[in-house]
């Protein structure tokens, strides 16, 4: 872990939106600090989407070497996307789905943080909250209806349910796991734990 005297400051570290040049650095950050494989498909999304984004950290001087990256996508209103038809959702939001979201109603705004990251020695720094409060601010400035969004944002993650580490930094976030243990939520995990909790929170 890196020291709090070595840690990078605000000044240091850059966070900006995934480029088409990123994906190849941003794929091997994934494999390499995330449980789950994710295909190209995933990548493309984020850079084409409207509703989905990458923010990708990394010094100032090194362009080229990101350290960290968080992706999320928006999802609109249900009164927002009567206007809007053509703007995307998370697949995981879709249709009745969205009842499953303890506290969400369909009128409210989401988002959901779909990947998380920072590498090793930058971890514990501050890196990975400012990623997620940049990430919500990035998406709630891009929506129409945050001004009808009195409370902000329902902010919501699947997280592993053996990444401990990744549960108690969303509960320091503010966010509660809000569901039982989902059984099977995902495939060809690397630690072959396939169960996930929901963590939701207004951040």
């Amino acid at each position: 872990m890196t020291s709090k005297s070595s840690a990078p400051t605000s000044v240091d570290i850059v966070i900006r939106p995934m480029t088409s040049a990123d994906v190849p650095r941003i794929r091997e950050l994934h494999a390499a600090v995330l449980p789950l494989s994710y295909p190209s498909a995933f990548f493309l999304q984020l850079l084409l989407l409207p509703r989905r984004i990458c923010l990708v950290a990394h010094h100032r001087s090194n362009p080229q070497s990101p350290i960290g990256f968080v992706s999320a996508a928006l999802q609109e209103p249900l009164s927002a996307r009567n206007t809007h038809q053509k703007s995307s959702t998370s697949p995981r939001l879709a249709g009745s789905q969205l009842k499953h979201i303890p506290g969400c109603e369909p009128t409210e705004l989401r988002i959901e943080l779909l990947t998380l990251g920072v590498l090793p020695p930058y971890q514990q720094s501050g890196l990975g909250r400012r990623l997620v409060q940049r990430v919500i601010e990035v998406l709630l400035d891009s929506s129409a209806s945050v001004d009808e969004a009195e409370e902000g944002a329902l902010v919501y993650a699947h997280v592993s349910a053996s990444n401990k580490s990744a549960l108690k930094f969303y509960e320091s976030m503010g966010m509660r796991v809000s569901s039982d243990l989902i059984r099977n939520m995902y495939t060809g995990t690397k630690s072959g734990s396939s169960d996930a909790y929901l963590v939701t929170g207004r951040v």
